[in-house]
């Protein structure tokens, strides 16, 4: 597959952090969420695009699972007698990848960069993501 070359390559010269030297960097620029789950979701750990949370009173956020549902008939909802409990304000946040809205230009990609053998003897690599 075509996606699985990087977008570009480019060869640097790194004077501001250790280690000094040239490298080579590989950029990857994803525009597809489903390309994105693709790469990062595994069995093991599912790649979650939304995540909800609720705001405690103190300031902080804590993950909101939603409590599963009954599907019910309209007739039977209609004859519940007990009320229904509130569900507390849900915050979302999610993964912003491709066009989000009709009336964007370009694309909000997710970066992959990669530089091989920054430190060559111990074979280690940098890997940065920006989404």
């Amino acid at each position: 597959r075509s996606s699985d070359l990087p977008n570009s390559t480019t060869a640097f010269v790194r004077k501001d952090a250790l280690p000094l030297g040239t490298f080579s960097k590989y950029t990857w620029h994803i525009i597809s969420m489903l390309e994105v789950k693709q790469i990062f979701d595994t069995p093991e750990m599912p790649l979650q695009i939304t995540r909800s949370f609720v705001q405690n009173s103190d300031g902080t956020y804590e993950l909101f699972k939603c409590p599963k549902v009954e599907v019910e008939s309209i007739a039977e909802s209609y004859r519940l007698t007990e009320k229904q409990p509130i569900r507390p304000l849900e915050l979302k946040t999610f993964l912003k990848v491709g066009n989000m809205s009709p009336d964007q230009k370009e694309p909000t990609p997710f970066i992959i960069e990669w530089i091989p053998d920054i430190l060559p003897q111990s074979k280690i690599g940098e890997l940065r993501i920006k989404f």
